[in-house]
């Protein structure tokens, strides 16, 4: 696999290098640089970025952002790692475009764990052969294809992540979902996180479609479904 990293702790990035040596690594130490690679047209997207938070001159956040602002970057994997731990910063990092997180310092056996998944989601979903790659419910429009999300004719950007959940609750709408159900349609089987992890992307989520304030509905002690 093709992987950037972008960490302006030196120690943290050769820790990251040395556990992904089996692969072609691209190191950045500060936001800048890597903006200028995001916009060379003839850099090869890779298949992972796992991208600090706290950076010299731009932040992950807006790495993350700017992303997915490209065609060809918005579905790569992008894994945060941060040593913010509070929800309100976990959601602005995944509304920013981060499809998962791990908090400093982090085990790495539980990063492997997390890239694993995270690419094994992105491999479903460049495989997937559906009969038709738009889905609609009631005013949502969803392309799979193009992943293009329009709400009441108005586009909406969601991450990887929101635009999973989305799709998993319409595929099953009239159901509810547990949160360990979402957290396997979202990372596979096998993968622990915790419910929290669930709960924050559905906030988030709840957030970017504020046209329709009482689509997800919440199911005390279980999970979701759409209303």
């Amino acid at each position: 696999m093709k992987i950037v990293i972008i960490e302006d702790d030196k120690s943290i990035a050769d820790v990251l290098k040395q556990n992904f040596k089996e692969h072609e690594v691209t190191v950045f130490h500060e936001g800048t640089l890597f903006l200028e690679y995001l916009n060379d047209e003839k850099v090869t997207v890779p298949d992972l970025c796992t991208v600090d938070w706290m950076l010299p001159g731009v932040s992950g956040t807006v790495l993350c952002s700017e992303m997915r602002k490209k065609k060809t970057w918005r579905t790569v994997p992008v894994l945060m790692i941060t040593a913010k731990t509070d929800p309100f910063d976990i959601v602005a990092g995944l509304e920013a475009g981060a499809d998962d997180y791990i908090t400093k310092p982090f085990d790495l056996n539980i990063l492997n764990a997390r890239v694993s998944a995270l690419i094994r989601r992105n491999a479903r979903l460049q495989s997937t052969n559906e009969s038709s790659t738009v889905i609609t419910f009631n005013s949502i429009k969803m392309d799979i294809t193009t992943r293009e999300v329009l709400v009441e004719a108005e586009k909406v950007h969601l991450t990887p992540s929101e635009f999973n959940i989305l799709v998993s609750l319409i595929k099953n709408s009239g159901n509810v979902l547990t949160r360990k159900q979402l957290i396997t349609h979202l990372l596979g089987e096998g993968i622990f996180v915790t419910d929290r992890v669930v709960d924050i992307h559905v906030f988030s989520l709840r957030k970017k479609l504020h046209m329709l304030p009482d689509l997800i509905e919440t199911i005390r002690g279980i999970g979701y479904r759409l209303n």
